[in-house]
């Protein structure tokens, strides 16, 4: 029976890249098969060679009575939440921890999928690298990939944080995605919930396109809806109360306890300046970093994205920025939140990786926005 789980599953993947025939060109399609194929690797990869706290998330799910299920889903975020949301193939299905992979590495791909969409429909013309085209490329970087198969909160996260912005595309008629991604997102990782949502007012606030009325109600809506999730996300990050002194307390207490983890990759970040700390999260670990053979792929990935990043600054992000549309700069906002959220409360390279992960979509379409931007104007001066 798991056999046929996982044929469900992978034949799954390739039909549903028909879904998006209509946004993209058949050479996408083909693409996005072979991303699929891809991702596929990587699936079986994590399931066969990695152990931790997906094992384990899997098994709990598998041993939840229907009480414990209904509790969790009802009163419980983050971890005890997926538990409840892996119960009915873990539990009901009975699927292995194998099967389980595959189908989390399915709602990865389905993430892929949108983001692939999305650098379509946004990016007006592909931009180069020295004579290397930098998509569909920047689509099979490994970490992209590795990150959004496992069975826990990084697949189903990414999943649900790339359909809300996916949505903004044709907002009148994708509202209820962007819904639903907000609802799962919230009871996920509220924090990011509320990053997403922040970003989106932010977006629409400094938009030059949006009427005043437009800023007002945004204002409005943002403000009231972090006031109602932030107790929630105070609650989930174990700060009783907003204060300096508490959220210093937090930001040490929460680095502490996760450079505990994956010693082998733990970096002392307590000396580092601010923008040195940004950094780190964004492009380490780098070649200097090396300490095992993911560390390796890792280094040539962020070396490539840190290039691109430098065309980037080189080529005037600003006006870049303010010239974007409304989803990429909602994107951005996204990423600078993130990057400066997680800067400060992390010290350990393999799980900065894990983290940037939901926000690698923003900086890949950053990127090649800001790259296409600079070519298309340098070709309107010539």
């Amino acid at each position: 029976m798991d056999i046929i789980y996982q044929l469900f599953f992978i034949l799954l993947g390739f039909f549903s890249v028909s879904f998006f025939k209509k946004q993209l060109r058949q050479s996408d399609i083909v693409v996005l098969k072979w991303l699929w194929a891809y991702h596929l690797v990587f699936g079986y990869f994590f399931a066969l060679f990695i152990k931790g706290d997906p094992n384990f998330y899997w098994d709990l799910a598998s041993q939840m009575d229907y009480t414990t299920f209904i509790e969790n889903l009802t009163t419980k975020f983050g971890t005890f939440f997926i538990f409840s949301f892996n119960y009915f193939p873990a539990s009901v299905l009975q699927m292995s921890y194998l099967s389980g992979t595959i189908l989390h590495t399915y709602l990865g791909f389905i993430a892929i999928c949108l983001i692939y969409c999305m650098i379509i429909q946004l990016i007006p013309n592909n931009s180069y690298l020295g004579k290397l085209k930098i998509f569909p490329l920047i689509m099979f970087l490994p970490n992209f990939h590795f990150w959004t198969v496992s069975v826990g909160k990084d697949s189903t996260s990414f999943l649900f944080v790339t359909l809300i912005f996916y949505s903004l595309l044709n907002f009148k008629k994708r509202f209820y995605l962007a819904i639903i991604g907000m609802l799962f997102l919230y009871l996920i990782r509220p924090h990011i919930a509320l990053f997403a949502f922040i970003s989106i007012g932010f977006a629409y606030f400094f938009s030059e396109k949006a009427t005043k009325f437009q800023r007002i109600f945004l204002s409005i809506l943002v403000l009231s809806f972090a006031i109602i999730i932030l107790p929630t996300v105070l609650e989930y990050s174990n700060i009783d109360s907003i204060s300096t002194e508490n959220i210093d307390n937090f930001t040490s207490q929460k680095a502490s306890n996760l450079s505990r983890e994956h010693t082998g990759s733990r970096i002392d970040m307590s000396s580092y300046p601010f923008l040195l700390k940004v950094f780190t999260f964004l492009y380490r670990p780098l070649f200097f970093d090396i300490n095992n053979v993911t560390a390796i792929l890792a280094s040539f990935e962020n070396l490539f994205l840190l290039l691109l990043s430098i065309k980037v600054i080189i080529n005037k992000p600003i006006k870049a920025f303010k010239n974007a549309p409304l989803v990429i700069q909602a994107l951005f906002f996204f990423l600078i939140i993130g990057a400066l959220a997680f800067s400060q409360t992390l010290s350990n390279l393999g799980i900065m990786l894990r983290m940037r992960n939901m926000f690698l979509p923003a900086l890949f379409l950053f990127i090649l926005w800001a790259n296409a931007y600079s070519d298309q104007s340098k070709r309107q001066i010539k």
